[in-house]
């Protein structure tokens, strides 16, 4: 482990080996608010949690701050952690989610190989005017009117409480409390910053990354807004929510973390794919067959398993589906691992129609991916939440669950999750290709 506070006034906490992982917390806290994440992945990831300007053990910006401040700061972690063109997934909560958007929107796809935010509070992408804004505006006018009349701490629980529900603040230890007062000045600084900020709709349109956009279910709906507005900006946008508010990742790490390390082990899982495969046009072939496969099944809504296959997933069945054991494969490179496959009729890496049949372990997850055909689906037991993104940008979700039907549309960008898991079947023409 490594915690260090250099003369460049950047408060670290660097942890682990392997990809990186570049962490950014929300706003009045600290790059402590990611110690279980780091624990869970510290075995496989190199973590790298960098306590933005004012929080933790970083400097205080100075008044004329501006996001861009913020991204020079995490560049200036990467530049001296990370090997030249060296990729990173990167997470961000709230204020580092935007953060984290914005360094997206620089570095690319180039360095950025993943993105995942909690809520990001983007509402510079409200247009002038709109209800939202103005209540945004009263509150920031709230905060620095206590601040200037000598409240802190009235600022402080005011900002708390609207964001993380009335009588938050109250709650805190006084201690606490009293080092939240002093981070009112930075919080006055990022409602100024956001607000200025020239970046637009169509500069995020332009983060060509696989993306994990997580909600709260009971955040305020000022939050949920700003995530609604961003999954159907960002291109490549998978979506998840969670029974918690907008401090999730810290009050309910339990239900937000596994969120983000299986949609980052899924992303890596496809990298591996390219690299495995090099070489060999036949293997290449198979494997984007089977991806296009995982995709179709794992693109449905999230399974609620009513159960099947007791030895598979632990709990007793309620249907058969019978194959030989001997009929089901583990899934090959191109595909996280976990989902195995048999064939039921036909052959998927020839000419001509075949059925498939998957099985979805439970937190089954798959990165959003482009189909060239259209494939049908039958949900066998359990239920998948899917997502779709048509070219014309529109956005869909669909849950499907146990006897449900559904045919994936060719052109359109899919990704899915299944939380309990799922059997489904695949109907359609080989031979299967797959784009990411």
């Amino acid at each position: 482990m490594l915690n260090s506070s250099p003369a460049s006034g950047i408060g670290l906490r660097i942890e682990g080996r392997g990809p990186a992982i570049v962490l950014l917390h929300s706003s009045m806290s600290s790059k402590s608010q990611w110690r279980e994440l780091i624990e869970s992945l510290r075995d496989r990831y190199r973590l790298i949690a960098i306590d933005l300007l004012g929080y933790g053990e970083s400097a205080m910006p100075g008044v004329f701050y501006s996001l861009d401040d913020e991204v020079h700061l995490v560049e200036t972690v990467l530049a001296r952690e990370l090997q030249p063109g060296e990729q990173f997934h990167l997470i961000g909560h709230s204020y580092g989610g935007i953060v984290a958007l914005q360094l997206a929107a620089q570095d690319g796809p180039q360095r950025v190989r993943s993105l995942s935010l909690f809520e990001p509070i983007a509402f510079h992408l409200l247009p002038a005017r709109d209800p939202d804004l103005t209540q945004l505006e009263a509150h920031r006018r709230e905060m620095s009117d206590r601040l200037h009349a000598g409240n802190a701490h009235g600022g402080a629980g005011y900002f708390v409480d609207c964001w993380s529900g009335a009588g938050a603040f109250a709650q805190l230890r006084e201690e606490r409390q009293s080092v939240l007062a002093a981070q009112v000045p930075k919080v006055l600084l990022e409602y100024r910053a956001v607000a200025n900020e020239a970046r637009n709709a169509a500069a995020y349109r332009q983060i060509d990354v696989p993306t994990c956009l997580v909600s709260g279910r009971w955040s305020p709906e000022l939050a949920k807004r700003l995530t609604s507005v961003l999954i159907h900006i960002l291109p490549h946008a998978s979506y998840f929510e969670v029974a918690a508010g907008h401090m999730a990742p810290i009050t309910h790490p339990a239900l937000v973390n596994p969120i983000f390390e299986r949609f980052v082990s899924a992303v890596d899982s496809g990298k591996r794919r390219n690299e495995v495969t090099a070489g060999s046009w036949l293997v290449q072939a198979r494997v984007a067959a089977f991806g296009l496969i995982a995709v179709a099944i794992s693109m449905l809504p999230l399974f609620a398993l009513q159960g099947v296959a007791q030895d598979y997933f632990g709990i007793s069945p309620g249907a058969a589906y019978p194959l030989e054991e001997s009929a089901w494969h583990e899934a090959p490179p191109g595909m996280p691992p976990g989902a195995r496959f048999a064939v039921i009729s036909g052959d998927p890496f020839e000419k001509g129609p075949f059925v498939m049949r998957m099985r979805l372990p439970p937190g089954y997850m798959l990165p959003p991916y482009w189909r060239p055909r259209e494939d049908q689906v039958i949900v066998l037991a359990g239920s998948i939440m899917v997502g779709s993104r048509a070219e014309s940008g529109t956005a869909t979700m669909r849950t499907l669950t146990s006897g449900s039907f559904a045919s994936l549309a060719a052109g359109e960008l899919h990704f899915a999750h299944t939380q309990h898991g799922a059997i489904v079947q695949v109907f359609g023409m080989g031979p299967l290709e797959i784009g990411g």
